[in-house]
């Protein structure tokens, strides 16, 4: 299940920011925070049920 994809894609491609004199917002793929995140050893893992049910109140909520 992907649900990064589902519920989280547009947003992590528009949050990257870091911080210098101004921000700056960097828009990356799916893959390239899947690449990011892995330099820092982050691991992908499935959310468990509870966390799934919870993103699903959340979408509804909208």
């Amino acid at each position: 299940m992907k649900l990064e994809a589902d519920y989280f894609r547009g947003g992590i491609q528009n949050v990257l920011t870091f911080e210098a004199e101004e921000r700056t917002i960097v828009n990356m793929t799916i893959d390239g925070w899947r690449n990011t995140l892995k330099r820092y050893g982050l691991v992908e893992t499935e959310l468990s049920m509870s966390s799934s049910y919870q993103s699903d109140l959340a979408e509804n909520k909208r």
